[in-house]
């Protein structure tokens, strides 16, 4: 049997609509393109973002959505269009011609259980790493004296440098590195999980000037889309577009900040330093530099840092064993 046996409808609906066909899967339509949920209420309201799923009536009672829901997570993911870092789209068409084997009523019933319970397994891990995480916070807190902080405006601390307009995919491409000598990495805010674009020589001019390139540790600050959202970077030397701010610590502080801690610490305050929050951010610089934050002694920070490291090596595990988990009920079992 295969997906074509399955019908995708665009509707708008009401608050007083009713559905006969429910339940149904809900798919994003545009944006998080792809993403799903199960509805099962007699009555219910959406926008005309979504897409509706469901069995037509012929097969009806063949099909388990809970199955049909984490059968289809990865095939709607890939068969969305648009760039990942912006707003992709599906639609009903490309959905109506997505093809899988379908087992059994009796299969599908035992995977979708196991999904529940893989569900509930991720949980509880989630859980887990954050009290363990709120304990660490309160075990260092308690160790060390943090009662005396310095306050300094941000502008004392961070010289606040723009990346280089224009640097392009097609500038990049005609300035590949011709040696080791010649390379720098480039950096980017366009996304949150790997925000590297290759290398380019560093003897590129992009807009017709010198190629901007920063020395040392630096945070890496959005300045459109999600702005205010902070990025580590621990390169000798390396480059961005002027997609970033790159906050560099002045000479005097370089030896008394430990950059992943205050990333932790001001995450949320940085968020702030935007000038809307209505359509498209933008981190405001002038603003920013205003702004004071408290620095406890480099031995705090470098210890709670450490923390943090821990911290975001289990998340990453956590997150290996969530995918091989979906792996496994999309694919192996069936």
């Amino acid at each position: 049997m295969l997906a074509s046996s399955l019908s995708a409808s665009i509707h708008h609906i009401k608050v007083d609509k009713t559905l006969d066909e429910i339940p149904v899967i809900l798919i994003v339509r545009v944006g998080k393109a792809g993403k799903t949920q199960i509805v099962d209420l007699k009555k219910f309201a959406v926008t005309e973002n979504v897409l509706f799923l469901y069995p037509k009536k012929e097969f009806i009672g063949d099909f388990n959505l809970r199955w049909v829901e984490n059968r289809l997570k990865g095939e709607l993911e890939r068969n969305a269009c648009g760039e990942i870092s912006g707003q992709r789209n599906i639609s009903a068409e490309i959905i109506s011609r997505i093809k899988f084997d379908v087992p059994n009523k009796n299969i599908q019933d035992q995977i979708a259980e196991l999904t529940s319970i893989a569900a509930k397994v991720k949980c509880v891990l989630v859980r887990i790493i954050e009290e363990l995480h709120k304990i660490q916070q309160r075990i260092v807190f308690e160790e060390l004296d943090v009662k005396s902080f310095d306050e300094n405006p941000i502008e004392s601390i961070f010289h606040i440098e723009g990346g280089n307009s224009g640097l392009t995919e097609e500038l990049i491409y005609y300035n590949l590195p011709c040696n080791e000598a010649e390379k720098v990495e480039i950096f980017t805010g366009a996304t949150l999980k790997e925000n590297k674009m290759g290398t380019i020589s560093r003897l590129a001019q992009p807009n017709g000037r010198r190629l901007k390139i920063f020395q040392g540790a630096a945070i890496l600050v959005v300045r459109k889309g999600l702005a205010g959202k902070m990025f580590y970077v621990d390169k000798e030397e390396f480059t961005t577009n002027d997609d970033v701010y790159a906050l560099i610590p002045k000479n005097i502080w370089r030896s008394k900040i430990n950059l992943k801690w205050f990333i932790h610490e001001y995450q949320n305050l940085f968020y702030n330093f935007v000038t809307s929050k209505i359509d498209n951010a933008t981190f405001s610089k002038e603003y920013a530099n205003r702004q004071t934050v408290k620095i406890p002694n480099i031995h705090f920070q470098n210890i709670f840092a450490r923390k943090i490291d821990s911290f975001k090596s289990i998340l990453a595990t956590q997150n290996d064993i969530e995918k091989d988990i979906d792996d496994l009920l999309a694919y192996t079992i069936v």
